[in-house]
Formats: C-alpha cells, structure tokens, sequence
C-alpha cells in the first residue's frame, strides 16, 4: 500500500501550485505588455520574484508556459518569423505585403518540458 503524504509534502505541492499560477499570471501581463519575443525568462522571473534556476523549476520553459497560457483558453496572437514560435499555433495565418497568403489550422506540438497542471 503507497503511503500517505506527509503534511509538508502536501504543503510543498500547494505551494508549488500558488507559485506556478503566479509565474503564468506574471508572464501573460509581461507578453501582453511587451510582447513574447520582448520578453525573456529574467524579466518573467525578476516580476515573479525568483531566481533563473527557481523559474525553471516552475514553468519548464518559455516555450512550455506559452503552451500552458494557450492550453488554458487564453487567446493567445502572436506575430513572427520564427516557425518554433508558430508551432505552438492552432491557427497559422500567413501575410505577405498585408494581405493573406494562407490560414491554416494546425495542432500544437505537445510540449514535454510542460510542468503538469494542478490536480483538480
């Protein structure tokens, strides 16, 4: 039989849990205001209050929390040339001197390094 979590245990995963959905909330205002390419992990981290390495262990990349905001229902509309970006995408419109080249809808890559979300 699995033992029970101990009390910590359990508030270490709350804990987890309040801080990742402040890392989510920091970063959609920082690419609402700034823009995804504009802003990198030091600023999500430096508006969240932690460290590089603490970042990480909450949101798994940049990538990864721009996948979670997107899984979560946000409408996410990002302008680029990178491809890596856009294939975070359900829908890829293409423009080419303002006008619509092509609109495609595409499945999202899966994203490994996604941190799991909190259990319901």
């Amino acid at each position: 039989m699995a033992e029970m979590p101990t009390t910590a245990e359990r508030r270490k995963t709350q804990r987890y849990y309040r801080m990742r959905e402040q890392v989510i909330d920091v970063a959609v205002d920082l690419f609402s205001r700034n823009g995804y390419a504009s802003t990198g992990v030091a600023d999500i981290g430096e508006a969240a209050g932690l460290a590089r390495g603490a970042l990480y262990y909450y949101i798994g990349s940049k990538e990864a929390l721009l996948a979670e905001i997107h899984a979560r229902g946000n409408t996410v509309i990002l302008v680029t040339h990178e491809e890596d970006v856009a294939a975070h995408a359900r829908r890829v419109l293409r423009l080419r001197d303002g006008l619509i080249e092509s609109d495609r809808p595409q499945a999202p890559r899966a994203t490994a390094a996604a941190a799991p979300s909190a259990p319901a």
